[in-house]
């Protein structure tokens, strides 16, 4: 996952290590879908995210 961001400083591990990397990403989404005033809409290309991602709504 840290091949595919575009930002060079989260892609160098020397600069960031894998823990601040995974923290880092995980507030990023956090902040993004929880800013949706009425909805959020998450795709996900892999079918196993998109069933992951299916089960937690069944709960």
């Amino acid at each position: 996952m840290r091949e595919g961001n575009r930002d060079p400083v989260l892609r160098n591990r020397t600069k960031v290590s894998d823990r601040d990397f995974d923290r880092l990403v995980r507030n990023v989404y956090k902040v993004l879908l929880t800013r949706g005033m009425r909805s959020a809409w998450i795709y996900s290309t892999d079918p196993q995210t998109r069933d992951f991602l299916r089960s937690l709504l069944r709960r």
